[in-house]
């Protein structure tokens, strides 16, 4: 409706145009169906006290392009986005890469509340707090940040409906700009949403912004990157993800370490550590048969039959 009053100057009933289109065979009615019933939560009250983060899979460009992923923070207390980008996959990187967006422009949220996918925990039982810790949990553990995962769509309610009203006021934003890719989608993004937020934004119930500064040893590449231990063979050796690398330390017959850590970031070489210092390598090309890369429900979406068409659960709170 807003888009027929500002582009064509028809001002009509959303009832009217809902029976019209349905005449036409152009929307299909609904039949009413049973809510379960969930009390509202009060809004935090500061301003980056509490982010509600979410990933919507999504024909986001219709006929035009493939299917793909928005990951976004929404702020609790503001109902504003703070950060968000098109992906291909609802991963770990992508995670990375938004809160990476938010840290740059507001500083350190106090909590960010999510979903129980396995980016963010895991299942496994019988195990310490750490040994269940997942990578992601993990930075938001250094970056003093607390890991919040709800119980169910409703329980983050706020960034479940903005997903909705994404599908439907971005989609003809991107059909109207002629966006066709991920790439022009994530340009056009920032500009979409702050309209978004000047027309969807609240006031903040206390205008103190509870964002807090990085500290000055929070270095998010360091931070970001994933971490694994390995042992060293007699020669120094050892083998990571399909490749033998060997450690070359200034003075080998005095090194003593019989494990080092390894860092991996988003494509730069890896970093070898062991007693809180780097060491130089040699990467063997000799090839070894390494594991089979293993992907989550959400990461599968990304190599799904294009004519597979999912439809959300009876009681999801904007199907």
């Amino acid at each position: 409706m807003e888009k027929l009053r500002e582009r064509h100057g028809y001002y009509l009933c959303d009832e009217t145009l809902r029976k019209w289109m349905i005449e036409e065979g152009l929307w299909e009615a609904k039949a009413k169906r049973e809510r379960r019933v969930y009390q509202r939560r009060v809004r935090r009250g500061r301003f980056g006290e509490l982010l509600q983060g979410d990933g919507s899979r999504h024909a986001w460009f219709e006929d035009r392009g493939e299917e793909c992923t928005i990951v976004i923070f929404v702020d609790d207390a503001t109902s504003q986005l703070t950060a968000g980008r098109f992906v291909s996959a609802e991963t770990t990187i992508a995670y990375q890469q938004i809160l990476e967006e938010h840290l740059s422009k507001y500083g350190r949220p106090l909590g960010l509340y999510v979903d129980k996918h396995s980016i963010f925990r895991t299942s496994r039982e019988n195990s310490s707090a750490k040994e269940n810790e997942t990578h992601f949990g993990r930075v938001l553990r250094e970056l003093d940040i607390e890991l919040i995962c709800a119980h169910s769509p409703q329980a983050k309610g706020r960034v479940e409906r903005a997903n909705g009203v994404l599908q439907d006021r971005l989609i003809k934003e991107m059909r109207l700009q002629k966006i066709n890719t991920i790439e022009e989608a994530n340009r056009f993004l920032p500009k979409f949403i702050e309209k978004y937020n000047q027309k969807f934004g609240k006031e903040a119930r206390d205008k103190e912004d509870a964002h807090r500064p990085l500290r000055e040893g929070d270095e998010l590449e360091r931070l970001f990157a994933r971490r694994s231990t390995r042992k060293l063979s007699k020669s120094l050796s050892f083998q990571y993800e399909g490749v033998y690398y060997q450690v070359e330390p200034n003075s080998p017959n005095r090194f003593r370490p019989t494990h080092v850590n390894i860092l991996e970031r988003e494509g730069k070489p890896i970093l070898i550590e062991s007693g809180g210092k780097e060491h130089p390598y040699t990467q063997w090309e000799e090839p070894i048969r390494g594991k089979p890369k293993v992907l989550d429900s959400k990461e599968l979406e990304a190599y799904w039959p294009k004519e597979q068409k999912r439809k959300p659960r009876k009681h999801h709170p904007w199907r």
